[in-house]
């Protein structure tokens, strides 16, 4: 070392050691070590972690979302279509007695014959030979039963329940819902 010179000292940083001599930079290291290494790798994995638990809890409540969607819907449509029927019905067929409780509604509506029953746990309408499903692809149909009540001397009211159970599996089971309504003819 000569008089005068000036020296600085070797620093080291996070992400590297730099090392200056004479004033000037000579080289410059970059160099990750194997604590920070992990430090980074511990923190990224509890990143990782943190998201994939927010990712499947979202997935939870579009299943459970989509589950009671089904139910409300499907019970909905099927009250509607009973309503818009029976209302429009000149004569209610079976059930045949009143009081009686049975598991299919056959109804004349402008001389066409209607008859609602359940197949497997499917709902299904037939109207003139022509059979249709009523019940979306989501869901499955129970527990139907139609039972007539009035007197001899005046229109028919129709009470009517069904359940609605979703295909759709969630952690904690599958929705389920029980509707019923009376309508009467006019």
């Amino acid at each position: 070392m000569k008089k005068g010179e000036l020296y600085h000292v070797v620093s080291v940083q996070s992400i590297g050691v730099v090392a200056v001599l004479k004033g000037k930079m000579k080289k410059t290291f970059h160099a990750l070590s194997v604590i920070e290494l992990l430090l980074y790798m511990g923190l990224l994995s509890i990143f990782l972690a943190i998201l994939s638990q927010l990712f499947i809890a979202s997935l939870q409540v579009q299943l459970e979302s989509e589950s009671i969607s089904s139910v409300e819907q499907d019970g909905r449509f099927l009250l509607s279509r009973f309503h818009y029927d029976i209302v429009q019905a000149s004569a209610v067929q079976s059930p045949g007695t009143y009081g009686e409780e049975v598991d299919e509604l056959v109804i004349t509506v402008d001389g066409n014959t209607i008859r609602y029953f359940l197949s497997g746990t499917d709902l299904m309408v037939t109207t003139d030979g022509s059979t249709e499903k009523l019940s979306g692809a989501d869901v499955l149909i129970s527990d139907l039963g139609f039972t007539k009540f009035g007197n001899v001397s005046g229109k028919p009211t129709v009470w009517l329940s069904f359940t609605v159970t979703s295909k759709i599996q969630r952690t904690k089971g599958a929705d389920s819902k029980t509707f019923s309504a009376t309508y009467g003819l006019r």
